[in-house]
């Protein structure tokens, strides 16, 4: 099953299973997409609709909001991370196992890894555990493809490769920061819970587990699967770094991941696909138990347009009659080419200026947006509620 790729959220239905296509972005982390209540009169809303939170795990898990178009890393505590990503929920379930290519991305110095993985989490997306392959320099000291497991408790991250972890002897000898071999090897990865253990596996051999004493009982079952590979970069929107083996996953020969297996699922999920400034990092060929991801992020000195900013005043409201005033300005070395108003009640998007005036059908709250365009194919936009009484 094909899914095709437009940005926008749609469903198609097929037995059992709700497939969700949408861009968004995430950092391992959990916020939603939040605007401000609707009031009498108006309020302003961001184009982004981000609000941070302080638990690092939740703003990736939320998948709500494509932040500034789909061009910058969501950024905290001086990272900012890109994703080409899946995330499986309304899911009850043991674990999860897919496989991972396993490549051996450049990491630019500005950056601070690049990586890929499995993930699965509780379904209050609060508590979860990792499994994958990274390549990151500062982490291992070193720039090859390595194994490597985290986890997270009541949403803050424990620690890389150690503590709570428990080994299991004579597995092979795989165990977390192992080299891995690349150049388009596949390895299997899994998580699953068995006895009161989450056991983490790499090609079918069970090498170790994290106690479920770690959560004190709140991590049990799984609600929520990931897989996705991830660049984590100082910049904000030009990471240098390759995702997966550097190609886009729309072409030909692109990482994957594959088979992906919801251990013992007793539910109907619904499967988000989605990723962060598809121009370098991206998916492609999605299905179900899977996609291609990756990308070769941008050349080194690359300095992208600045897209255009727009400013609006309170609307002033007589009757059901609206007039939207503010101003738009161009970013450097650009110029503003136009307008357009969409009033938020199904009448058409058409270009508009300021003051531009509205006349309402019906009473009720309406979100109206004004989108600059400008000479440099960039644009930017501002929301702001109306209420008519």
């Amino acid at each position: 099953m094909q899914l095709s790729e437009n940005g926008f959220s749609h469903h198609i239905v097929v037995p059992a299973i709700v497939i969700v296509l949408v861009a968004v972005v995430g950092v391992r982390a959990l916020t939603a997409s939040h605007a401000l209540a609707p009031s009498q009169g108006s309020s302003q809303i961001t184009n982004n609709g981000l609000i941070k939170s302080d638990l690092p795990l939740k703003i990736h898990s939320a998948h709500q909001a494509d932040k500034s178009g789909g061009i910058n890393g969501l950024c905290i505590n001086g990272a900012c991370y890109y994703y080409a990503d899946y995330n499986a929920v309304s899911l009850s379930a043991t674990g999860a196992t897919v496989q991972i290519t396993q490549a051996h991305p450049k990491v630019d110095s500005n950056d601070y890894h690049s990586l890929a993985e499995l993930r699965v989490e509780d379904s209050g997306n609060n508590q979860a555990i990792e499994i994958g392959w990274t390549v990151d320099p500062i982490l291992n000291h070193d720039s090859y493809t390595r194994l490597f497991i985290f986890y997270w408790v009541n949403g803050v991250g424990a620690c890389y490769d150690g503590c709570g972890f428990v080994p299991i002897p004579n597995a092979k000898n795989y165990k977390p920061i192992q080299r891995l071999a690349t150049n388009g090897t596949v390895g299997t990865y899994a998580i699953n819970f068995s006895n009161n253990e989450w056991v983490l596996s790499y090609n079918g051999v069970a090498f170790g587990y994290f106690p479920e004493s770690l959560w004190n009982g709140n991590f049990t079952n799984v609600g929520a699967v990931q897989i996705y590979g991830e660049v984590a970069s100082r910049s904000s929107n030009t990471p240098e770094s390759q995702m997966g083996n550097g190609k886009l996953g729309t072409i030909t020969g692109a990482s994957s991941f594959k088979n992906l297996t919801i251990q013992n699922n007793t539910t109907t999920p619904q499967y988000y696909f989605g990723s962060v400034n598809s121009k370098i990092y991206s998916y492609g060929n999605a299905t179900s138990n899977g996609f291609n991801f990756g990308g070769p992020g941008y050349p080194p000195g690359t300095v992208l347009p600045q897209p255009p900013t727009v400013s609006l005043d309170p609307a002033t409201i007589n009757g059901n009659q609206v007039t939207i005033n503010g101003s738009a300005t161009a970013g450097t070395g650009s110029s503003i080419s136009y307008l357009s108003c969409n009033w938020g009640d199904g009448s058409p998007v058409t270009t508009c200026d300021f003051p531009s005036i509205h006349i309402y059908s019906n009473p009720g709250t309406y979100v109206v947006t004004v989108t600059a365009y400008a000479n440099n194919n960039t644009s930017g936009n501002l929301s702001e509620y109306v209420t008519i009484p």
